[in-house]
């Protein structure tokens, strides 16, 4: 097997690509015309190196129309948030109710919110018929969990 930077990378920083191996999988031994020819079509073919450890696309590859796969990964965890978002505001609209009586607010029914802005403390939303701009904070999620984690970690 000719030495390969994913050879070199396993040989020599292990720890750097642990994320990326896959267990009790075995490699299909591949050659480089027919590792890109299912590149070509967007496959991601897992990769041995020569003692037998195999290692999925580092960085994550592609899915199938060609986007990154970690990026459509984020658009899911994002509109599971914003879904998050959506119950978290109605679970917790008593608590804006001051605030949008201030606007005008008079028990209606419906209430328009918008999403106005996305932080790494919040989401920010507008009521536009009231003309209130709040913030609402979720547990976990992809944006606060991901800033709740790291604070963590370094404490």
């Amino acid at each position: 097997m000719p030495d390969t930077l994913l050879e070199s990378l396993h040989r020599n920083w292990p720890q750097a690509i642990r994320d990326y191996r896959l267990n009790g999988v075995q490699g299909e031994p591949l050659t480089e015309a027919q590792r890109r020819n299912l590149r070509k079509v967007n496959v991601q073919a897992p990769t041995s190196v020569s003692d037998g450890t195999v290692y999925m696309a580092i960085g994550g590859g592609v899915s199938s129309n060609g986007i990154s796969a970690m990026a459509v990964r984020a658009s899911d965890m994002l509109l599971v948030d914003v879904e998050r978002l959506q119950s978290a505001i109605e679970q917790q609209f008593s608590s804006f109710v001051p605030h949008l009586q201030t606007g005008g607010y008079t028990n209606e029914s419906a209430v328009r919110a918008t999403l106005v802005g996305i932080t790494p403390q919040a989401f920010r939303v507008f009521f536009p018929d009231y003309r209130v701009l709040s913030n609402v904070t979720l547990e976990g999620g992809l944006f606060h969990g991901r800033r709740e984690r790291a604070q963590q970690g370094s404490s």
